[in-house]
């Protein structure tokens, strides 16, 4: 009897709990992609938010609040570190560079709140808090009191391109509403965070636990988590998203302060057209379309509208010695694919002098199983110090025209396959 007693009263408080969440005004409210993260009482929370892979933003609802997210094609997915948001009204604009990531340290009742890009949110800027986008993030939530450091970490990946439209019968695509929570050790448990999940505009709470130390690090996608929910319904993951913008992967100015030094493709990307850089006047249809191309340095050998480089190189923040001017290393993984659209082209760069700055350069790695195509008079160029590496199982496909070249003091490794083809198609 005092066990199933036990029992019952276990499981009161956990619904009562749930409950009592449910209830709770800051908890998200509808399953339109809030995202929540929330610590216990007594434990302060250090919540790290970024990318691993390069990030892209964009709509696929159109939003009927009175609030839009604008880039030059409002219905492509496409790369962005920054995430950029109009009025209708009054062409007000707003940017904000959470779609990358962040860094925020919360003590309860605080909590961290992130809305998705697609389209769905009220994106009013006098309450928006943070702006996720397509890419796949890894959260880092130390937890810490004067007897408690632990630290837990989940991967969340939303490279689905049709993540936050509609699925092929019609209906809503979503994750549902999100938050993970603190759960201090128990003596019916250890500590943990609990990944929750509301769905089809009802309290349908999954539950999922992740733990402190985990390896391999726990990873959550989208497209998996509705096809578990909705199995008459399944979708398939989209990978339609389009590079418009140079430099690519990143801002700088964000590159400059992060600790980051290597961005994974993560995706089926195509470089198509170049967009003009955005004019920094406060005319916001200037900014509207000039989208995120930044020429905050020089983009050596640029032709207008076809050109794309890579970061370079940036001194970091904390110091400015050599060895703390680096560069970034795009990684295409395995099934990662590149496509060059005709006539366009892909500067790797660096700085010139690799001697006094052997670390100021970035790399483009395509490992076994990538797949890179040149299509008719498109270029793949190091330059600068670029360094070009075609590892052993990646493939090249080029059409006619199409070049790969090597200029003064970069480098370029090719072990994969190269394929040739007459003309585009």
């Amino acid at each position: 009897m005092k066990l199933k007693k036990k029992m019952f009263l276990t499981a009161f408080f956990i619904f009562f709990t749930g409950f009592l969440l449910a209830q709770d005004e800051e908890i998200p409210r509808n399953p339109t992609g809030d995202f929540g993260i929330y610590t216990y009482f007594g434990y302060t929370m250090d919540v790290t938010w970024e990318a691993v892979t390069i990030p892209f933003e964009g709509l696929n609802f159109y939003p009927p609040n009175g609030y839009d997210a604008w880039n030059r094609n409002p219905f492509q997915i496409q790369n962005g570190s920054t995430w950029r948001l109009y009025t209708n009204g009054n062409g007000s604009n707003y940017e904000y560079n959470s779609v990358y990531g962040f860094n925020q340290i919360i003590d309860y009742p605080n909590h961290v709140d992130i809305v998705h890009c697609a389209g769905r949110e009220n994106y009013d800027p006098s309450s928006l808090n943070k702006v996720y986008g397509y890419a796949k993030y890894l959260i880092t939530m130390r937890v810490h009191n004067n007897t408690v450091d632990e630290t837990f970490k989940v991967y969340f990946n939303t490279m689905d391109s049709k993540f936050g439209g509609k699925t092929p019968n019609g209906a809503d695509y979503l994750a549902g509403d999100l938050w993970l929570s603190y759960e201090p050790e128990t003596s019916q448990h250890s500590s943990r965070i609990g990944l929750s999940r509301q769905l089809d505009q009802v309290y349908d709470i999954d539950f999922e636990l992740i733990y402190a130390n985990d390896n391999p690090i726990q990873e959550f996608k989208v497209w998996e988590m509705w096809n578990l929910k909705h199995p008459s319904n399944l979708i398939t993951r989209t990978q339609n998203f389009s590079v418009n913008s140079t430099p690519v992967g990143l801002d700088p100015e964000i590159f400059s302060y992060s600790s980051l030094d290597e961005l994974k493709i993560g995706t089926e990307v195509t470089f198509d057209q170049c967009y003009d850089n955005y004019s920094h006047s406060n005319s916001s249809t200037d900014r509207k379309y000039g989208y995120n191309t930044k020429y905050g340095f020089e983009i050596p050998y640029y032709v207008d509208g076809n050109t794309f480089s890579t970061i370079g190189y940036y001194n970091r923040s904390d110091d400015e010695v050599h060895s703390h001017r680096k560069g970034l290393i795009y990684t295409a993984e395995n099934g990662n694919k590149i496509t060059l659209m005709p006539s366009k082209i892909l500067n790797v760069i660096g700085y010139i002098d690799q001697v006094t700055y052997p670390n100021a350069h970035d790399v483009l790695k395509m490992q076994y199983g990538s797949r890179i195509t040149l299509k008719e008079n498109a270029e793949l160029n190091a330059k600068l110090g670029g360094v070009i590496n075609l590892e052993d199982g990646s493939l090249v496909d080029m059409y006619l025209g199409s070049s790969i070249g090597n200029f003064p003091g970069s480098k370029i490794y090719i072990c994969g396959s190269i394929q040739r083809y007459p003309s585009f198609n």
